[in-house]
């Protein structure tokens, strides 16, 4: 099953909680205001890339957000405080805006911060 959410014409705040039973998921054209530094945009239980859950042509204002497990396709974060820990990961046309980062001492999490601060035209895709 596909599902999809796209954007309201007012902004809304959307928080999504994917469990075991999601697979093959996209969030499409969706605005995240995430108040709380405490709360995620989007939680994926468990970070497994191979479920293919897909943010696309989105934006996440502010909270947290963990990286692992998601295909992020021209999304562009802003103020947000951005955690990876090491698991499968896509990045294309990821904008990282204000954010700061909690990453583990590993070469995965060097990727992503290389990432970040090069802003290339590639993707980075991490099978973890």
């Amino acid at each position: 099953m596909r599902a999809h959410y796209h954007k309201t014409s007012e902004m809304s705040l959307y928080y999504s909680i994917l469990n075991r039973n999601s697979r093959d998921m996209t969030i499409s054209r969706a605005e995240f205001d995430v108040p709380d530094v405490n709360t995620e945009a989007i939680q994926v239980e468990p970070q497994r890339l191979a479920d293919n859950i897909v943010v696309e042509s989105s934006v996440v204002r502010g909270g947290r957000q963990t990286l692992d497990g998601v295909r992020w396709r021209n999304v562009a974060f802003v103020g947000t405080r951005i955690r990876y820990m090491g698991g499968g990961v896509e990045l294309s046309n990821v904008r990282f805006i204000n954010c700061t980062f909690d990453l583990p001492e590993i070469r995965h999490a060097a990727q992503v911060a290389e990432y970040a601060a090069l802003l290339p035209s590639w993707p980075l895709i991490i099978y973890g």
